[in-house]
């Protein structure tokens, strides 16, 4: 099973503290606990803050491309 992960936000009076990587690291013990073999995080492609976090946490960049078809 795979869980998808989508705007992990923290307001930027509070960045820097920690509170990101906890929330990532609540969300993986989640995960693991309920079976989940695999997370996937969605970013905006040229958010390049939030893009340099996840990697810092690990996360790794894939070929997959989202769409969306707005109704």
């Amino acid at each position: 099973m795979v869980g998808n992960i989508e705007d992990v936000v923290v307001t930027s009076a509070w960045r820097g503290r920690g509170i990101g990587c906890r929330l990532l690291a609540a969300m993986e013990e989640w995960a693991r606990k309920h079976g989940l073999r695999r997370l996937q995080l969605l970013a905006d492609s040229g958010n390049r803050r939030a893009l340099d976090f996840y990697e810092k946490q690990n996360w790794t960049e894939t070929k997959l491309v989202g769409l969306q078809k707005r109704l």
